[in-house]
């Protein structure tokens, strides 16, 4: 690999979504975001996902929010990214999904910054156990990690891409069907079952009742009658 040329990650099979596969691309200008972010100290913070000026926790996304986690910094950069290239419709609909993969990404790189600032076991943590412990890197490990993951270039592995592709068919081949038959109804060409009038409702009487033939409300009458 020459100096000029970025690493690789190939991202493996991802969940059934075949808009991962549209998303993945948009992970380096992501983690560049965050960087740019978090290269204020003061914009960082622990224990929740985001703060307000005031210091209580707020939505990530937020116009007022000014100091994230790595998880909430994702988030909130995530969702702007979507809007400006697909839409706040899109955005809305695909956020946890572009934020899911994103974080998951980023953990080998949280992983390797910890571990060249702490001695600790770094064994079974997570993004946001390290972001949230200054002894595991904390702050300086967080944006270590979104600082290396902007420099690599994300791709999906042939096995991905062949996944995602049966999904679009598939994705594809239902919206098809479902235009279909909607049409076909459309031109009265499927029969509309009739709808029944529903039964008038009659008031009194007694529920049926597997033991006794009197139902619940039969014997409460009974009971009252017995009392008068």
């Amino acid at each position: 690999m020459s100096q000029t040329e970025k690493p690789v990650i190939l991202v493996p099979i991802l969940p059934d979504n075949p808009h991962m596969g549209d998303l993945v691309p948009l992970l380096p200008e992501l983690y560049r975001r965050c960087a740019e972010t978090l290269a204020d100290p003061k914009a960082w913070t622990s224990k929740t996902l985001a703060r307000a000026r005031d210091g209580e926790t707020i939505d990530p996304k937020h116009p007022q929010a000014v100091k994230w986690c790595a998880v909430g910094m994702v988030n909130r950069h995530a969702f702007n990214l979507l809007v400006e290239q697909r839409g706040e419709y899109y955005a809305r609909r695909h956020i946890s999904d572009l934020a899911q993969v994103a974080v998951t990404r980023l953990k080998p790189f949280v992983i390797e910054s910890a571990s060249a600032i702490t001695q600790e076991s770094l064994h079974g943590h997570e993004v946001t156990s390290i972001n949230d412990n200054p002894r595991l890197g904390g702050y300086k490990a967080i944006l270590a990690a979104f600082q290396s993951a902007a420099g690599v270039t994300v791709t999906l592995s042939a096995e991905a891409r062949d996944h995602i592709e049966r999904l679009h068919k598939r994705s594809q081949a239902a919206i098809k069907g479902w235009l279909t038959r909607r049409n076909r109804r459309s031109q009265g060409l499927v029969p509309v079952l009739p709808v029944q009038e529903p039964s008038p409702m009659v008031f009194g009487g007694s529920l049926p009742s597997t033991d006794s033939g009197m139902g619940t409300v039969g014997i409460a009458q009974k009971e009252i009658a017995g009392v008068r």
